[in-house]
């Protein structure tokens, strides 16, 4: 397990077998464009959500999930700001015991202002909190890869842990946010 820090984040990534992640794969030798590696899309999305200053690499059409269920189908532009990250699962009115609307970027807030940093894992997590089941992403979004931020292990409990998963593109633009927040 590497595990690196830079601006409010940490990055936890496995390296698996005699290589490491640094080495090139298929994906990673197309020349049509630069390469950027899942993790560094999960801390342009870190300082996106604390101020705003970073650009994330949206795709042309975003879809916001919560609870395994589209809420939102975001442009590019759109997705670029703030406030088009609130929602609620269809017909509730809550969500995992917190008022509606809920969003990636208070989430991340929270964290910050009880002083801790994000973490970023590869993938996503088969739980979050107690109970609450991190569903898959539909198969439509032809996601390639995830990438998940989530709380220090020591600031997961049952209702303060969350998961931020970017699904990214083939292109490694984020096709798709999901949001999961653990609740009593």
């Amino acid at each position: 397990m590497v595990v690196a820090a830079a601006a409010g984040v940490t990055v936890a990534a496995a390296l698996i077998g005699s290589g490491s992640r640094d080495e090139p794969t298929p994906a990673d030798q197309r020349t049509d464009r630069p390469t950027r590696h899942p993790q560094q899309i999960a801390e342009a999305f870190v300082a996106f959500a604390a101020d705003g200053s970073t650009t994330v690499p949206w795709s042309d059409r975003v879809s916001y999930l919560i609870e395994g269920s589209v809420v939102a189908s975001l442009s590019s532009a759109d997705a670029s700001t703030h406030q088009a990250w609130s929602g609620c699962p269809p017909s509730e009115h809550e969500y995992a015991a917190r008022a509606c609307p809920v969003s990636p970027v208070t989430a991340r807030a929270g964290l910050l202002a009880e002083g801790g940093e994000a973490v970023v894992e590869p993938g996503t997590p088969h739980t979050v909190g107690c109970s609450s089941p991190v569903l898959a992403a539909p198969a439509e979004l032809n996601a390639a890869s995830a990438v998940t931020i989530r709380p220090p292990l020591v600031r997961r409990d049952c209702f303060a842990d969350f998961a931020v998963t970017l699904y990214l593109a083939d292109d490694d633009r984020v096709s798709a946010l999901a949001l999961t927040l653990s609740g009593p």
